[in-house]
């Protein structure tokens, strides 16, 4: 999946750490389910 992000010019940034008690990502399968996840664009 990187490596295709990479072809089409796409980077993701580091995920956040969690604030609270709980897991920011679950991956099953196909699908990543995401929790408490904010956007930010250059730490803002």
């Amino acid at each position: 999946m990187g490596h295709r992000l990479a072809e089409l010019g796409i980077t993701l940034p580091a995920v956040a750490a969690p604030v609270a008690a709980y897991v920011p990502a679950v991956r099953t399968g196909s699908y990543v389910w995401t929790s408490g996840q904010l956007p930010f664009v250059d730490g803002v």
